[in-house]
């Protein structure tokens, strides 16, 4: 189930982005929106990486804390 939520994440985030735009009052037209899309395919692999980049960030929390504990630091 999270793979396939870390999987949407990056196709989510076009669609949420504009949603707001578009909320906030501003009118989306092409020109902003191919601008945009053309952010966001750049980004995609930032934004796709990211919740994997909190995972190993949180495994080597708990490596350092181990290592600690049997060093006696």
């Amino acid at each position: 189930m999270q793979n396939a939520f870390n999987h949407m994440i990056p196709q989510m985030i076009p669609a949420v982005a504009f949603s707001t735009y578009i909320w906030l009052g501003h009118t989306l037209d092409l020109s902003v929106a191919l601008i945009a899309l053309s952010y966001f395919g750049r980004l995609i692999w930032s934004i796709g990486y990211l919740p994997d980049l909190i995972n190993d960030l949180s495994e080597l929390n708990g490596s350092f804390s181990r290592i600690e504990e049997f060093l006696g630091i």
